[in-house]
C-alpha cells in the first residue's frame, strides 16, 4: 500500500524536477532574447549522399537548394530522403544544434512544461485509481477471511 503512495509522490517529485528545469530553460531563453542574442542565424545543410545541399535562412525558410547531376540517376524516393535530409540538417545548422539533435533544436519550453503537468495529472490520477482499487480489493479479501 505505502508503495504505490510512494510511487506517486516519486512521480510528483520527478515531474516538478522536470518543471523546474524547464522553467530554467525558459528563463535562460528569455534573458538571451533581452540581451539581443539570437541563436538564429543563416543554415547550411546536406544530404549523406552528397546530393543535396540545402541553405536555409535566419527565418526557417528555404533559401536555396542545390541538386548534383548525380542526383539525376537515383530514384524518386532516393532523391526525396535527400533533400529531406539536407532540409532538417540546414534548419538544425542554423539553430546551432547538431544535425542529430535537430528534433530539440527550437523546444517551446512552455509547451513541453504544459505537456508535463498535464502527464503528470493524469499519472497521479491514475495511481490513485489504482491504489484505491488495490484497497478496495484488500478490504473485500479482508472481509472474506472474517467470515
Amino acid at each position: 500500500m505505502s508503495s504505490f503512495a510512494n510511487a506517486s509522490r516519486e512521480l510528483a517529485e520527478l515531474m516538478d524536477s522536470a518543471k523546474g528545469q524547464l522553467e530554467l530553460m525558459r528563463q535562460q531563453q528569455s534573458e538571451a532574447q533581452f540581451d539581443g542574442e539570437d541563436p538564429r542565424t543563416e543554415g547550411e545543410g546536406e544530404s549523406q549522399d552528397g546530393l543535396v545541399r540545402a541553405v536555409m535562412g535566419p527565418d526557417g525558410r528555404l533559401m536555396q537548394l542545390e541538386l548534383d547531376e548525380r542526383s539525376t540517376h537515383i530514384s524518386r524516393s532516393e532523391l526525396q530522403r535527400s533533400i529531406i535530409e539536407a532540409v532538417n540538417d540546414a534548419w538544425a545548422m542554423g539553430r546551432g544544434a547538431d544535425a542529430d539533435d535537430s528534433a530539440v533544436a527550437n523546444i517551446d519550453p512552455g509547451a513541453l512544461t504544459q505537456s508535463l503537468n498535464e502527464a503528470r495529472d493524469q499519472a497521479v490520477q491514475s495511481m490513485n485509481r489504482i491504489t484505491e482499487g488495490l484497497l478496495d480489493a484488500m478490504r473485500q479479501i479482508e472481509r472474506s477471511t472474517r467470515q
